[in-house]
């Protein structure tokens, strides 16, 4: 059975403060540590030090027998943003632009020309909304120019379907800028 008894937002994240503060939580609500039987965590080093991770930790602290079970969707995450940021540099906002040569800005540009401008945004040149750049696309070339997925630069599956949308669209763009 799995069960959430409570989230805390931690300052840092070292294997001492993540094991004591389960500690805490299993005290609080007069558990027995020995039932904790399995961690799933991603594969950060606080979480997984085979001499010193939080389980370890808690093991000990606690005379438990925790089993670490690593997740493999995190450890594909933490290789996937490395790989990003060693191949590309790292963005320092999530969804903000960088002057570094990285591919989410055209992706994140793409977006805010298409897609950002709305009813409640008064202050876009020329009172422009995405209504009317549609239309434009539909008037000027007979092409239906859908909305895109918002980029989050940390998020690759919204940065996959933008870069799909991205190139589905391509020759539209190149065709509207002549």
């Amino acid at each position: 059975m799995l069960t959430i008894l409570s989230m805390k937002d931690l300052d840092h994240c070292t294997a001492s403060i993540v094991s004591s503060s389960i500690g805490e939580t299993i005290n609080k609500y007069s558990l027995d540590p020995a039932k904790c039987q399995y961690w799933l965590t991603d594969n950060t080093a606080y979480m997984s030090g085979s001499k010193g991770g939080a389980v370890i930790e808690f093991n000990k602290l606690y005379s438990a027998n925790v089993i670490w079970i690593l997740c493999g969707l995190h450890v594909l995450h933490i290789a996937s943003v490395t790989f990003e940021n060693i191949t590309f540099g790292k963005i320092n906002s999530p969804s903000g632009f960088s002057l570094h040569p990285h591919p989410f800005n055209i992706l994140n540009l793409a977006y805010h020309l298409h897609c950002e401008y709305n009813e409640s945004n008064k202050d876009n040149s020329l009172n422009m909304k995405m209504k009317t750049i549609n239309e434009l696309y539909m008037t000027l070339m007979n092409y239906n120019l859908k909305r895109y997925q918002k980029p989050i630069s940390n998020r690759w599956l919204y940065q996959l379907i933008i870069a799909r949308q991205y190139l589905d669209n391509k020759d539209s763009y190149l065709h509207f800028s002549e």
